[in-house]
């Protein structure tokens, strides 16, 4: 009697973002790493969902398979599987409008006006000033100001609006006929 035995061929499973590039760019975080030997048909625990703040895991998938909460394992095929991941851009994400007003002294700003927002991670957003503020103009060419820009995942968006206090003649005159001899100049202030 002649006894033949095999030994199972082994495969290998790795990770990888759907869009590389992309990941790169949103800051997605390490891709996870197996480094086990699998045999066709063992048992294969897929690793957890990847997070990354304003953004949504897709879950992992390959042909054949969809990996999600429910199915965290699959029997491995005669084959090595990459498992593909990809991030969605979440909705909800907070972005801040703010509006910053000239102080008497001018040249410095306080702030006045926050106002929240939300928004879908990526999606470019675009505020306007205030409409009226009595005493005060939008300052269009503050270079301080962002009047637009891109909602980020983890919810640092600001846009920035400043204002310029508006400058205001006040005359003061000696009436002719009593107007003291030696009498200062009269200046103008702003107000």
């Amino acid at each position: 009697v002649l006894k033949l035995f095999y030994d199972r061929e082994t495969y290998n499973v790795t990770y990888a973002y759907e869009n590389a590039d992309r990941a790169q760019l949103i800051g997605a975080p390490a891709l996870p790493t197996d480094s086990t030997d699998y045999k066709y048909g063992q048992t294969v625990t897929v690793k957890p969902d990847l997070a990354l703040g304003g953004y949504t895991f897709a879950g992992w998938h390959s042909s054949g398979y969809t990996v999600n909460n429910e199915t965290v394992n699959f029997a491995m095929p005669a084959r090595d599987v990459t498992l593909y991941g990809d991030f969605e851009p979440a909705s909800g994400v907070v972005w801040k409008e703010e509006h910053y007003f000239e102080d008497l002294s001018g040249g410095t700003y306080t702030l006045k006006y926050t106002f929240d927002h939300t928004g879908t991670t990526g999606d470019t957003v675009t505020a306007q000033p205030v409409a009226e503020e009595p005493g005060f103009e939008f300052d269009g060419t503050n270079t301080e100001n962002i009047v637009s820009a891109q909602i980020a995942g983890d919810g640092s968006t600001v846009l920035k609006f400043h204002y310029k206090r508006k400058s205001y003649s006040v005359s003061y005159i000696y009436d002719p006929a009593e107007q003291p001899t030696g009498a200062p100049d009269l200046s103008i202030a702003p107000y």
